[in-house]
């Protein structure tokens, strides 16, 4: 009895310095990926352990298209989170620098910059996989974007279309591009001068299109 006991104060300890990370959910689906990569990052340089809310609502939205992907991830009570965001300890990329950090912290992608992508290792990307490739039906599209020099854009449909950003972009890779090809993934009307062909893609399945866009040899993100 007095060794079970023990185990149980060990177990119990072991929980009380458990280094938390709140994942704070984002408003579309892509970037939640992105704070999920940015959660695998700190999870192995801090040794600690990243969760999301268990918020309901938030809950079945987020998993309701992660159940497509080999994403491994986990929940904390909504009074946890609230207790940690009274705070606040914000992480953001200057926590990156560090080597350690000393209080729990919620994790939002406003502070992040573009560079910080490079941290994402093989180890992370396999995450994204599909579990299977079922929902694909436009082989021709994924010929063509597989075959060609293929440039992939993502538009998400509530941002504004950012004409000259894409302009400067298209028109800096052309440099250095051999016969490159754009396709722009987007539910909007999109039209501009392209020093390049392009090519409107709504698929009508969000997971066909996010599939199509890794198979692009080269990407451009969206006002980044």
């Amino acid at each position: 009895m007095i060794y079970y006991f023990v185990i149980i104060q060990i177990g119990y300890f072991f929980i009380m310095d458990e280094k938390i990370l709140v994942l704070e959910y984002q408003d579309n689906f892509a970037d939640n990926l992105s704070i999920y990569a940015y959660g695998k990052i700190a999870e192995a340089k801090f040794m600690l352990n990243s969760y999301w809310e268990n918020s309901s609502a938030k809950r079945y939205a987020l998993e309701n298209k992660m159940k497509d992907f080999k994403l491994n991830y986990s929940y904390i009570s909504k009074t946890r989170v609230e207790e940690i965001s009274k705070r606040p300890k914000y992480m953001d990329y200057r926590d990156f620098k560090h080597k350690k950090i000393k209080n729990d912290k919620i994790l939002t992608l406003n502070n992040f910059k573009i560079d910080d992508i490079e941290l994402i290792n093989d180890k992370i990307v396999e995450d994204f996989e599909f579990n299977n490739l079922d929902f694909i039906k436009n082989y021709d599209i994924l010929e063509e974007i597989s075959s060609e020099n293929s440039i992939g854009l993502y538009v998400n449909q509530n941002d504004t279309f950012d004409i000259k950003y894409i302009e400067r972009a298209v028109k800096r890779l052309n440099k250095y591009l051999k016969n490159p090809k754009l396709y722009i993934f987007s539910k909007n009307n999109i039209s501009f001068d392209s020093y390049v062909p392009y090519k409107i893609l709504n698929l009508g399945d969000w997971r066909e299109e996010f599939y199509f866009l890794r198979c692009a040899k080269h990407k451009i993100i969206h006002c980044s």
